[in-house]
């Protein structure tokens, strides 16, 4: 994970170090605004050279605010340019206009443009602008090279821009620039020492040019270093000065800003595991990313966000946050293969195999890719240098050139074939798991099979008690109500039958109190009846039920909200049956004066509400009560949840929320 931290870090220097220099030239050139130079422009009577300079401030000074306007300036000018004859004129405009594509993370076209200006500068230009024009598209092509994970190539650039600080008066922000550079490289290597000893020179340097913003980007190195020394005091020291110097910079950019809060982050994260922390100051570069608008800051934001969420093992959020960075850049081989790494983990401990397989594919395509391509690339490079650079002023730089870049291609090839070999035996190892018995974690799977159907027998034995109960009570209301009224019956028609056969009496006192009796067995019969399954239920739903039923208990409020279609009969039977023991026991245990039922019917779930002002009750002592628990059963059944709210003394609140499918 730190080399990744530092690979980041590398990538966020790049895009630094270009906008930087971009910065200097804007703010070296001109002052004015760009409305004034526009109004300029509308004024008329400029020579050609004049027009060339006015477009040439205008591309520089919206190439970080509105990327087309900074390129259109640029190829508005390129023709007058041209016309001048001055080459160094034309060279500079092609480089804005490469920069206004860097911005756009247009990379390809932007290489074109940087290539261009080789073509006239490279070897031919003895002009100061022209040096600093060359050494800057140097930095520029290096650090499109660094992004792409290209390391041998965008050294290659590093050197020739430290051999043209070395043998011209290059300005301030070139030496810094060749000062972070090469701490990066040493940063890739591990070799901390002599990064160390870089980023030193690169602070020297900004302090004695006063340039503060340049120097909190030599903190943000030092804090790397210092990070993967395990220094966390002294890293944390420099992650926070380096922010405090943004935070109070006037002209420090979103970006720059940006910046300091991913080393923050970094620290927090890496050195202190503290994911909470960190995702506070990831979460803050992400909004100062989107107000750069450039999608390269945004996935590197995100890709941070996305390996807190994964280990904090929110593994969902880490996988939304990974797929955004995609879809916001995915240039970037570096954060490619962190994002990949980390849906492939977030979807193994999700078990979503299928999906992990695929990314997994995915990545494994593009790592074989990634690899020829580089290893065809270094090859070829390498031919072209035994061929035409010749000199003998040249051979001990290209010497050392080339080891670097056989270290860093073997380096490079070494870590995406472990990577690669990483990835294979995760993947071998999760397949594994499932087949044998053996596994440990299969074993665990086992397990919760186990107690899961184990918690089945629970509530199906609960629900069995719960049919036992109320066929109980079922029982003694048919014995207790209607078998003693039926056997009033059965005497008074008997003592009918006996004084009809003797004759002794023709009064129909017996016969009417036999009749009486039959006549409340029926209400009776009807009650128990309309307590299993009320005809109201049945024929017109259970809107109607309730209301019926609410209606016949005083203390009780009824109130129904959304749309009354019918839905399943059994839903509709389970939630009558649940509401009518929740009022029950209210009315029984409680003591309450005032009872609330409220139903809210919408597409796709039906809510319940049941409140009570009543004595309350402790839920930890009563959570296992029978009666609750049978409730629990029928609401899980038909996988709804309920929540259960009581305090002693404050009543009961009771919430049962239950899906429902499309067509209900």
């Amino acid at each position: 994970m730190k080399n990744k931290k530092i690979i980041l870090l590398i990538i966020l220097f790049s895009v630094w170090i270009a906008s930087t220099e971009l910065q200097a030239q804007n703010i070296a050139g001109t002052n004015a605004t760009t409305d004034s130079l526009e109004q300029m422009l509308e004024t008329g009577g400029l020579s050609d050279d004049e027009r060339v300079d006015i477009y040439g401030q205008l591309s520089g000074l919206y190439v970080q605010t509105d990327g087309e306007k900074a390129v259109q300036y640029a190829l508005t000018a390129i023709p007058l340019a041209r016309k001048t004859g001055n080459v160094d004129n034309v060279a500079y405009l092609y480089r804005k206009l490469g920069d206004a594509r860097y911005y756009q993370s247009r990379y390809d076209e932007s290489l074109e443009n940087y290539e261009t200006v080789l073509q006239m500068l490279d070897g031919k230009t003895t002009s100061k602008k022209g040096k600093a024009t060359l050494a800057a598209t140097f930095v520029d092509m290096g650090n499109i090279h660094n992004i792409r994970g290209n390391s041998h190539t965008a050294l290659e650039y590093y050197f020739r821009v430290l051999k043209l600080s070395e043998t011209d008066n290059t300005t301030d922000i070139n030496l810094i620039n060749t000062y972070a550079n090469m701490g990066q490289i040493y940063l890739t290597m591990n070799n901390f020492e002599q990064s160390e000893s870089y980023f030193r020179k690169m602070e020297k340097v900004c302090i004695d040019a006063g340039d503060s913003l340049s120097l909190a980007y030599a903190l943000d190195g030092l804090c790397e270093v210092y990070l993967h020394e395990n220094q966390l005091e002294e890293a944390l020291e420099c992650a926070e000065t380096a922010n405090r110097i943004v935070s109070i910079h006037s002209e420090a950019s979103p970006r720059e800003k940006m910046t300091g809060l991913l080393s923050l982050a970094t620290v927090w994260f890496e050195g202190y595991r503290d994911g909470d922390r960190a995702l506070q100051y990831a979460v803050d570069a992400l909004d100062y990313a989107q107000q750069c608008r450039q999608p390269l800051y945004i996935a590197h934001a995100l890709c941070q966000m996305s390996s807190i969420y994964l280990s904090q093992k929110q593994y969902l959020a880490a996988e939304e946050a990974a797929l955004r960075a995609f879809a916001a850049d995915s240039s970037s081989s570096y954060v490619n293969t962190a994002l990949h790494n980390n849906i492939v983990k977030a979807n193994i401990m999700l078990g979503n195999k299928n999906r992990a397989d695929d990314y997994f594919d995915r990545y494994k395509k593009w790592v074989t890719d990634y690899s020829q391509k580089n290893f065809q690339a270094s090859l070829t490079e390498m031919e072209v240098k035994s061929e035409t650079e010749k000199k003998e002023t040249q051979i001990a730089v290209l010497e050392e050139e080339k080891r670097l870049m056989i270290w860093l291609s073997i380096t490079s090839i070494a870590v995406l074939l472990l990577a690669l070999a990483a990835f294979f035996f995760l993947w071998r190892w999760t397949v594994q798991k499932k087949r044998f018995a053996e596994s440990q974690r299969e074993l665990a799977e086992q397990q919760i099979k186990q107690l899961e159907q184990e918690r089945q027998i629970v509530a199906a034995q609960a629900a069995l008690d719960g049919e036992t109960q109320e066929r109980s009570r079922l029982a003694r209301d048919l014995h207790d109500g209607l078998g003693s009224m039926l056997t009033g019956v059965k005497f008074n028609l008997e003592s009918v039958k006996n004084d009809a056969m003797t004759g002794e009496s023709e009064d129909n006192s017996c016969f009417d109190k036999a009749m009486e009796i039959l006549n409340e067995s029926m209400k009776e019969l009807r009650r128990v009846a309309h307590h299993l399954m009320p005809d109201s239920l049945s024929r017109y739903g259970l809107k109607v039920a309730l209301c019926d039923f609410c209606r016949n208990l005083p203390p009780v409020e009824f109130a129904w909200f959304g749309g009354d279609n019918r839905f399943d009969a059994k839903k509709e039977v389970m939630l009558y049956r649940v509401i009518h023991e929740l009022v029950n026991n209210a009315m029984k245990h409680s003591g309450a004066s005032e009872i609330v039922v409220h139903i809210m019917r919408d597409v796709g779930f039906v809510a319940t509400i049941v409140r009570d002002n009543g004595v309350g009750f402790d839920l930890a002592s009563n959570v296992g009560g029978m009666g609750l628990q049978n409730i629990r059963d029928r609401v899980a059944s038909y996988g709804g949840r309920i929540d259960i709210s009581s305090q002693k003394g404050q009543g009961t609140e009771i919430n049962v929320e239950l899906k429902l499918q499309p067509d209900e």
